[in-house]
């Protein structure tokens, strides 16, 4: 006996293919519309730019860093007062730029004062002196020829008169240096630098030796230095 199957077996694969088709036309509908919904968000959505004008300038770097301020070695020099007393002002700090002959500091000067005030009063009696003794010979020079002064006492006059001369002279180069030392009382840089140490304050006594230093300034910086360190730490970009 011989039976035939065929026509249903093609029936059931047809009907399984179709349903698929269904199935997927669905699923693309459905993609399609997620995806239309997306983008009219997408669309909906406003985006902020903002908007800079490009402009050429210079980017500096610096570097801080923390640390003791030393000079180089044989390049600094230790500013002591040329005369003894009390620190009456002190005018730069640590960290200043002074320039060379810069006032640094000041010394009671009121005694270095009265010293050259009597300097002064001492130079005035020489010059008395010498006019005194002036007089004298140059009236024993006129008598001694008419021979009524004795020629001892001409010779005596002469010398009283040398002798004024040159005490006249002393007292000078006294009320010189009474007034050099006045002047010394201004504690002058000796050169331009920073003030890395100041190593006194006001009111202490210093003795006017190079024993005890007032500061310490080292040597300026090279403006050569400072530009090629300047080049290396800003850059220009264009």
């Amino acid at each position: 006996m011989r039976i035939t199957i065929a026509p249903r077996k093609c029936f059931l694969s047809f009907a399984v293919v179709t349903a698929w088709c269904v199935v997927f036309a669905a699923c693309s509908n459905k993609s399609g519309a997620e995806s239309d919904e997306g983008a009219g968000k997408q669309a909906d959505a406003v985006t902020e730019v903002t908007v800079t004008r490009v402009e050429r300038a210079d980017i500096s770097s610096s570097l801080s860093v923390s640390g003791t301020v030393a000079a180089l070695p044989n390049q600094d020099v230790r500013v002591s007062s040329l005369v003894p007393g009390r620190i009456a002002r002190m005018m730069v700090a640590e960290g200043d730029r002074v320039r060379g002959g810069q006032i640094l500091a000041k010394i009671d000067d009121r005694p270095l004062q009265d010293q050259a005030r009597q300097a002064e009063a001492a130079v005035e009696q020489a010059r008395a002196n010498v006019e005194n003794a002036r007089l004298n010979r140059d009236r024993n020079e006129n008598l001694y020829p008419r021979g009524i002064a004795a020629r001892k006492d001409l010779e005596d006059a002469r010398t009283q008169a040398s002798v004024t001369e040159a005490a006249l002279r002393q007292a000078e180069a006294a009320l010189a240096l009474a007034r050099l030392q006045l002047g010394r009382a201004e504690v002058r840089a000796p050169l331009g630098g920073v003030v890395v140490k100041r190593l006194v304050s006001v009111g202490e006594q210093v003795d006017g030796t190079a024993a005890q230093p007032l500061f310490e300034v080292p040597m300026s910086v090279k403006s050569n230095s400072l530009e090629m360190f300047q080049r290396s730490t800003c850059r220009r970009f264009e």
